[in-house]
């Protein structure tokens, strides 16, 4: 289904813009505002005024909440694209941990580690015959509390009340005094980029959607259904593209596609509520284009993608109380629960959230 090379070949400038640093573990916000500053001064100079810095590797201190913090700043406030290693990692070769860094640093700075290949009939059901854009949502709940659950679509991530499942923000209208009425969302804004990249509107939508729980089936398909036809609508009337709506379950004992053999984190079983085989064989087909392995997965990439960046997301939010594997301790939850209060989620700035970062 896909075609993988031995090897991984990245071509690095062997001059990087600017010079390897050190900085002070403490300051990590200064170090990076700093470092901004320096790379645009460098670009101005090489008349690439208007270009950003297209990846920075930070090699991380042993500081708690370093990871959080260099991923807030850089994607939410200077707009660079961040790849991060442990320093036990990076001080040592080991060949297949640079391979695994070199696919996940290719799909953020824009590049594909895979590509889906027809069939011997020469189709791929519900890709080939179409205009086709595949979305991938998920809901991540943090820690019980005054926190905000953070979504994912795609490369956009928004903000809403704690455990709920339904998401708000795929469309919204609004009346403004001095525009009048003004249409918004991740879907429309989703839409409006693929026709952009393509020269035409999607035909078909293929939307598939993790975090649901039985109970809330009709409700989440009813609202997010309904949000999803506004949205396209509010582009241009008339407007009704095909919509598959494809709920995605773990926990369950129905097994229909083999689980991934070699990415520890992903050996769950899944279940897709579909009753047309094309598109169970268009979900196995998807399961081999992980950008971060080179076998299947268990869950359509989609989806995991969502479930990266929403997480990523709780980043922005939670910033350096969250250690770099994602945990916070016990005794300061307390603490992490006040001052996320008064905190919203920041927005990705733009040539950030057109590539992988979340990978």
């Amino acid at each position: 289904m896909n075609e993988f090379t031995s090897a991984v070949v990245l071509e690095f400038n062997p001059r990087p813009l600017v010079s390897i640093r050190f900085a002070d573990p403490h300051q990590i916000e200064k170090a990076l505002f700093d470092l901004h500053t320096d790379s645009s001064t460098r670009l101005a100079s090489l008349k690439l005024t208007g270009k950003q810095l297209q990846l920075l590797i930070v090699i991380l201190p042993d500081v708690k909440g370093s990871y959080g913090e260099i991923k807030r700043v850089c994607e939410t406030e200077l707009g660079i694209v961040s790849q991060c290693c442990q320093p036990k990692n990076a001080s040592r070769y080991n060949k297949q941990y640079l391979l695994n860094v070199a696919l996940i640093v290719n799909v953020k700075v824009g590049g594909r580690n895979t590509v889906l290949k027809p069939p011997i009939s020469g189709i791929i059901p519900y890709l080939t015959d179409l205009h086709t854009i595949i979305f991938g949502a998920d809901v991540t709940h943090p820690h019980p509390g005054p926190l905000q659950a953070l979504l994912l679509l795609r490369a956009l991530v928004s903000a809403q009340s704690h455990r709920e499942e339904i998401i708000q923000d795929l469309y919204k209208k609004t009346e403004d005094p001095n525009s009048g009425i003004v249409h918004s969302g991740m879907i429309r804004e989703l839409l409006i980029s693929f026709c952009k990249s393509t020269g035409c509107m999607p035909e078909r939508i293929i939307f598939y959607r993790d975090g649901v729980s039985e109970g809330q089936f009709n409700q989440v398909l009813l609202h997010e259904m309904n949000a999803i036809l506004k949205a396209c609508v509010s582009i241009r009337d008339g407007y009704l593209p095909c919509v598959s709506f494809v709920v995605v379950q773990k926990r369950h004992h129905t097994r229909l596609f083999p689980a991934n053999h070699g990415n520890r984190n992903t050996t769950d079983e899944w279940k897709y509520f579909a009753s047309a085989d094309a598109l169970q064989l268009l979900i196995n087909s998807l399961c081999y284009t992980y950008a971060r392995c080179t076998r299947s997965i268990s869950i359509v990439p989609p989806v995991y993608y969502a479930h990266l960046a929403a997480f990523c997301a709780r980043y922005y939010v939670e910033g350096g109380e969250l250690s770099n594997s994602g945990s916070v301790p016990g005794r300061d939850v307390a603490t992490r629960e006040r001052n996320l209060e008064v905190r919203s989620l920041p927005a990705i700035k733009y040539n950030v959230k057109d590539v992988m970062f979340y990978c």
